[in-house]
């Protein structure tokens, strides 16, 4: 599965960027706040009723972010290795395994959005949260990043795929990463290549005209539930 922009008719689609981003940084106040399973449970049922009104499958979320989930793993393991008795600490890998979880509970929610969310919606909603010109050079990296990462995935896939068709995998481990890397940055630059001549074919503009953007009775509805994480999340800290 990549992680790129998918049309429908959902509520999250029909919420305006802005709210969804707002959405976010509450969600990301409360998962850092709260630090006992009991408000982690709460998010985690939260993100899982959002994947399933979006038909989103967790176990292919999840297979999406093996590299991540394998790098939070041994972060929690290296966590609690000690030397010298007693040799592992429980109490101190619990603690990591926590804060591992709630990073995952973040990129799972930064999913949704950019499930949800076209490019050129969340470019408006960048110079509209940060005017000038740097709000406009944040819009068009966001562009940028938003066209060409979709198909730099789909390219690496086709790779993979390729290496395994052609007995990829009776090659040494050594060999095989240093193979696909290779071929996968030569891919990417033909890749960027492409892109920028597609662009300069459509004259990108430093300031394109992007969609109107405006709040209606679910943005409300939503931004107010955010305000509610945030209270409770600040007020856990003090």
């Amino acid at each position: 599965m990549s992680v790129a922009y998918r049309p429908g008719e959902t509520v999250f689609h029909r919420l305006d960027p802005r709210t969804k981003l707002w959405c976010q940084v509450a969600i990301v106040a409360a998962a850092y706040a709260y630090t006992d399973p009991l408000p982690l449970v709460g998010l985690t049922i939260a993100v899982l009723v959002a994947l399933s009104v979006l038909d989103l499958s967790p176990w292919r979320i999840l297979a999406t972010m093996r590299p991540v989930i394998v790098l939070l793993t041994i972060a929690t393991v290296v966590a609690g290795v000690r030397i010298g008795s007693p040799w592992f600490s429980l109490a101190d890998a619990s603690e990591t395994g926590i804060a591992a979880y709630r990073v995952l509970l973040v990129i799972v929610v930064g999913f949704v959005y950019v499930h949800t969310t076209p490019t050129r919606a969340s470019q408006a909603a960048l110079q509209w949260l940060v005017p000038g010109r740097i709000g406009r050079g944040l819009a068009v990296s966001v562009g940028l990043v938003g066209r060409f990462l979709p198909r730099f995935q789909t390219t690496a896939r086709r790779i993979r795929d390729a290496m395994a068709i052609r007995g990829g995998d009776r090659m040494s481990l050594h060999r095989r990463i240093a193979v696909f890397g290779i071929v996968v940055l030569a891919a990417a630059v033909r890749d960027a290549d492409r892109t920028s001549v597609a662009m300069r074919t459509r004259c990108l503009s430093w300031n394109p005209t992007l969609p109107s953007l405006s709040f209606g009775r679910l943005d409300y509805l939503a931004i107010v539930l955010g305000l509610g994480l945030c209270f409770l999340a600040i007020r856990s800290l003090l």
